[in-house]
């Protein structure tokens, strides 16, 4: 009985091409899982709302608006759910979070010391000198 003997490097060419298809396969699972993951958000959300319009229940309305209060807390989130229903859900508010600190930087300040404009390269370096008509300086 004989045994064929490969060479190593093709050996290793063909796990690098199944490492590399059991990867793929797991990314693509991921994906798929995901995929799945959002298209059950986007039906228990829609099933809620229609639940909502369908069968407006002001304990059930209140109840649902009291938990996204509680759990959606960026503004981003909050703009988008007030536009799909109809502006139920207050918009939060600095009151909401806590008093504001009287010993708080100035933001204002702050942000205007950072916009200051930055030196001309001819400024800094005398060898560009000759380039300040460039950029509109002529000091």
């Amino acid at each position: 009985m004989s045994v064929e003997l490969r060479p190593i490097e093709e050996l290793e060419r063909e796990l690098a091409i199944r490492e590399a298809r059991d990867q793929r396969n797991r990314a693509l699972a991921a994906h798929r899982t995901r995929r799945r993951h959002t298209r059950s958000r986007i039906i228990l959300g829609g099933a809620l709302l229609a639940e909502m319009r369908d069968n407006p229940d002001p304990d059930f309305i209140t109840r649902i608006l009291s938990i996204l209060d509680d759990r959606v807390s960026r503004d981003r989130d909050r703009d988008d759910l007030s536009d799909l229903i109809g502006h139920l859900l207050p918009a939060r508010t600095v009151s909401a979070v806590g008093p504001a600190s009287a010993e708080l930087p100035d933001f204002d300040a702050m942000a205007e010391a950072a916009m200051k404009p930055l030196p001309s390269i001819a400024d800094i370096d005398p060898a560009f000198m000759d380039v300040k008509h460039l950029i509109g300086r002529t000091d």
